[in-house]
């Protein structure tokens, strides 16, 4: 909602001015659930807020169960509204289970990697990918599923 919108530009206003007396970047993450639940919301309060606000880019952070079988241009829409201001990214997937949102690790869900990896490049090739989702015994297998897409 509007009002929601700009009571949350209003609590932000006093630590983005405190971030940019000092030098320092905001980074923020936008979920389904959550004020910023769309990239049009989140390009709003990078615009708004100017290059002190930036945001993580998370696909799966945005995803709607319609939006899994159309993985791929999703993601080119995403990378179009926030690439230019996601520094970082996060490695995760998406999947729905008895009509319910999970975020498993990365490669277990219905995300378009090849395409996400591609997008990364293109947007922010030196940006970190931090995988969520995993446990050490997981690593292995994460790290051999990413690598197909670099050979």
């Amino acid at each position: 909602a509007p009002a929601t919108l700009a009571l949350f530009r209003r609590n932000l206003t006093p630590s983005v001015r405190l971030a940019e007396k000092n030098g320092v970047t905001i980074l923020l993450k936008g979920y389904l659930y959550h004020v910023v639940h769309n990239m049009e919301i989140a390009r709003s309060i990078h615009e708004h807020f100017g290059p002190t606000v930036r945001f993580v880019m998370d696909p799966a952070s945005y995803f709607t169960r319609n939006m899994v079988s159309a993985s791929t241009s999703f993601l080119r829409r995403l990378f179009e509204v926030m690439g230019e201001f996601c520094p970082i990214a996060h490695g995760k997937d998406v999947r729905y289970v008895g009509g319910t949102l999970t975020t498993p690790r990365t490669g277990t869900g219905g995300l378009d990697y090849r395409e996400y990896l591609e997008l990364l490049d293109e947007y922010n090739p030196d940006g970190p990918l931090i995988l969520e989702q995993i446990g050490p015994e997981q690593l292995r297998e994460t790290l051999d599923f990413l690598d197909r897409f670099f050979e």
